[in-house]
């Protein structure tokens, strides 16, 4: 904490243990918009419980930016499944008095939940509504649990952990949400003709990023893929592996290979042509 904030807050207590109030000496070296904040709440909080004056110095000197926030270490990035639970971590190592914890996601103004050790936890977002938990009400453990995760989890989150003395300190974590995608493979029959047609389909559906399909063949033939979204935010992809069919290539096998970020491997499916 600074010479200032700490000049502050010494100013505060002199103010609220002093019967009469007294001003608080000035420092030539702190801010004037300091002083103007600590001179002007001087009468409210001469008044001032003393049981509460760490949190009430805490609400003084945030709104007055005296007291910095501090951001813990380096952004977090954590990746989960569709359906799964995830646990985001925001942990303390420091010693003091919460007096709240909130997390945000993607910057908007309402917490998607709050902390306050006397009034305790509230879901502040509907979409999280009997899905979100605190892992443990402590001083010092703001790490939240969401279950059944939806695609719409998928975000930045911020953890705000307000302190006495430290002030306000803060944990960025971005979440990455994936759906794995349901596969189908099958040939597709066809007649034999000198026109190019689909002889064999792959498809990965409900994906979340879009698979990627490609195709092994020592046959003259090339694939179109496509990808169309669903009103989930997942994205189907459907390839089709299209050749001139002759009857001397009945039997002959093609492979499909679906590969997705959510799997460590591919899938590979062997497709035997049917051409009559």
């Amino acid at each position: 904490m600074g010479h200032c904030a700490q000049l502050a807050i010494s100013a505060i207590v002199s103010v609220v243990l002093s019967h009469p109030p007294r001003p608080p000496l000035r420092d030539p070296e702190c801010s004037q918009s300091m002083w103007h904040i600590l001179l002007g709440s001087r009468l409210h909080y001469a008044t001032a419980d003393v049981s509460n004056l760490t949190e009430t110095l805490v609400e003084m000197l945030l709104p007055g930016r005296l007291v910095p926030t501090c951001v813990i270490g380096e952004k977090v990035f954590l990746t989960a499944l569709v359906g799964t639970e995830v646990l985001i971590p925001c942990q303390l190592t420091d010693s003091g008095r919460l007096t709240q914890l909130s997390w945000i996601k993607d910057h908007q103004e309402k917490p998607i939940v709050a902390y306050n050790p006397r009034l305790g936890f509230k879901v502040l977002n509907e979409n999280y509504s009997g899905r979100i938990e605190l892992r443990n009400q402590s001083l010092l453990d703001g790490s939240i649990r969401i279950k059944a995760l939806e695609l719409q989890d998928e975000g930045n989150y911020t953890c705000d952990f307000t302190i006495f003395p430290q002030g306000k300190l803060r944990k960025a974590v971005h979440l990455t949400i994936l759906a794995v995608p349901t596969n189908i493979a099958t040939s597709v029959p066809v007649k034999a003709g000198l026109s190019e047609v689909p002889v064999a389909q792959c498809i990965a559906a409900f994906g979340n990023p879009a698979a990627d399909i490609t195709w092994k063949s020592s046959l003259r033939g090339n694939h179109t893929t496509i990808q169309t979204a669903n009103s989930d935010g997942t994205v189907n992809v459907s390839s089709l592996y299209k050749m001139k069919p002759r009857r001397s290539d009945n039997g002959q096998t093609v492979e499909c290979l679906i590969t997705h970020s959510a799997t460590d491997s591919s899938n590979t499916y062997r497709l035997q042509l049917e051409i009559h």
